[in-house]
């Protein structure tokens, strides 16, 4: 892509570069979007990374609103020393925090990942957290799963946990429309749920 904002693109002042998240693009997840002031482009070495800056005005999320998706894979490349906060993740609103939110992946305030997401019916909230703390100025890639059989969490192309649907969990998520966010939403792990980092 040239960097030209495209049909649906809605580039709010603030922003630095013009990249357009090409990865993402390609599967259409976020296609259209909202790129708000408190987000920059990586540039150096070619990177097209975005810099998140742990603020609440530090978040992408698309502009049309979708139902909830029960199955669904979501996955980013992360890179932060000291972020916490959402990665990647969807709620019910596209501006300011969300009421409503799940089929998360973020940081907790330890450094740790963890993949949430909420239950229809017995309420109680589906998650796995990694044992290893990824606040190392590397870059990780992460892939959460959810489906009929459950959930699961992947790092760095290694399984780091899994939750099959049962008693604790109902293989599905809360039934909702919103947007998908990245960089930041309402927090599951206390303070703030917005990413300082790299995605």
């Amino acid at each position: 892509k040239d960097g030209a904002a495209g049909p649906g693109d809605h580039v709010h002042p603030g922003v630095v570069g013009d990249e357009h998240l090409e990865r993402v693009r390609r599967i259409r997840l976020f296609h259209h979007r909202l790129l708000l002031p408190g987000i920059e482009r990586a540039v150096a070495d070619g990177n097209r990374a975005y810099w998140f800056n742990g603020s609440s005005s530090g978040f992408a999320a698309t502009e049309r609103t979708v139902q909830a998706p029960d199955t669904v894979s979501v996955e980013a490349w992360f890179r932060t020393t000291n972020g916490f906060g959402k990665i990647v993740g969807f709620g019910n609103s596209n501006t300011g925090s969300s009421s409503v939110h799940d089929r998360s992946i973020y940081m907790d305030n330890s450094g740790r990942v963890i993949f949430g997401v909420g239950d229809n019916h017995s309420q109680h909230r589906g998650t796995i957290r990694t044992d290893g703390m990824y606040r190392d100025d590397n870059w990780h890639h992460v892939v959460a799963t959810l489906g009929p059989a459950g959930m699961a969490l992947y790092i760095d192309g290694q399984s780091v946990g899994d939750l099959a649907a049962g008693s604790q969990f109902a293989g599905v998520g809360p039934n909702y429309y919103g947007y998908w966010r990245i960089g930041g939403d309402t927090s599951w792990s206390g303070g703030s749920g917005y990413f300082n980092g790299y995605i």
